[in-house]
């Protein structure tokens, strides 16, 4: 069984490009100590409810993936799947997960907040302990299953013309645009 991924035909754009069929393996890079990363097979897991399983067509690398790479970090013990910068497409939607079809194109943030907490309630979502709690790791994979806190909050259909690159971008994008936004107000904002 090829494991080589389909290519990308710009001139045709992503409407082009539909989900593959669902093999029932994948491979996933693990940081298993500083500065040794190994490709690991794994079983795809079927989303449960309010997940999504969506194949990778592109993960990025930030600072914070190099520090931890580098050293480790205190939030991820090792081995850990690695990578949170990512885009894909929609391979299986659990029960739940509305809003979603297999096929559609999907960019996402690897966190949410619980809108709960002291944080959510001042309007201060970044400072909430669940987005690094629950941080959604492995992007660094063929398929990453979505949590349903990522899925109903902070999970979005990838427009047609956006390239599949900048979609994975969503994150750092948010970490650059959101303070601005939230400067001088102190309401909270439901997801």
């Amino acid at each position: 069984m090829s494991t080589a991924r389909p290519s990308v035909d710009r001139a045709l754009g992503p409407a082009a490009m539909p989900a593959i069929a669902r093999p029932p393996r994948g491979r996933q890079a693990v940081l298993v100590a500083p500065r040794h990363l190994e490709l690991r097979d794994f079983e795809l897991p079927h989303p449960g409810p309010g997940e999504i399983l969506i194949e990778v067509r592109c993960a990025l690398s930030c600072g914070t993936d190099l520090k931890t790479f580098r050293r480790g970090h205190p939030m991820w013990p090792m081995p850990t799947p690695f990578g949170h910068e990512f885009s894909g497409v929609v391979a299986e939607v659990g029960r739940d997960a509305h809003g979603f079809k297999v096929g559609d194109p999907l960019m996402a943030a690897p966190t949410a907040p619980c809108g709960r907490c002291f944080h959510c309630r001042r309007g201060e979502e970044n400072l909430c302990p669940q987005c690094m709690e629950k941080m959604l790791m492995g992007a660094y994979a063929d398929y990453l299953l979505l949590p349903a806190h990522v899925v109903g909050c902070n999970s979005f259909r990838k427009p047609d013309d956006l390239p599949f690159e900048e979609a994975a971008l969503l994150e750092p994008l948010a970490c650059v645009y959101m303070p601005s936004r939230w400067r001088g107000r102190r309401a909270s904002r439901p997801c």
